[in-house]
Formats: structure tokens, sequence, C-alpha cells
């Protein structure tokens, strides 16, 4: 998946979860800022994603389908999290 589109999109204060008074900036470059979701550098409430268990429930999930023949429809907010919602169409 390509997501330098994404990556390269800007962020400013206007934007919900970002911090008041921040200057634009590249969402690809958030991680470079530093910020401590326990200073609450962010504002409340957060959600933090970690990859590899991100990965873990999606093996889980294939596995449990293929087991039972179960059949799921896949669900997220696609202009929030397109990554995401990719993952489960797979």
């Amino acid at each position: 998946m390509r997501l330098d589109e994404i990556a390269n999109g800007l962020l400013d204060e206007t934007v919900k979860g970002m911090p008041g008074g921040l200057a634009p900036l590249k969402l690809g470059d958030v991680g470079k800022q530093g910020w401590n979701l326990l200073a609450e550098d962010l504002p409340l409430p957060v959600c933090v994603l970690k990859a590899d268990a991100v990965s873990r429930n999606e093996t889980l999930m294939r596995t449990f389908l293929e087991r039972t023949g179960a059949l799921l429809s896949p669900h997220g907010k696609t202009t929030m999290s397109p990554q995401l919602f990719d993952r489960q169409d797979k």
C-alpha cells in the first residue's frame, strides 16, 4: 500500500486530536515530535495501536474464520483509517 499521499498530508491545530497551537506539519512527521501520551502532550482521549498486536490479532481472526467457516463484513471509518480498513479486506 502506498502511503505517500497520506504521509504528506498536513495537520494543524484544527485537526481533531492535535495539540492546540500546532503549526502545520506533515502526518509522516508526527512520530518525530517526541510527544508523550503519559505527559498528555496530545488531547485525551487517545488511542494507540501497536503494529505487532494488530498483526497478531489479524492472524488470529483469519485462522478463526478459516476453521469455522464464519463470514464477517469488514468495517471501519475509511476516512480515518484507510490502512486498517484495507487490511480487513484481504
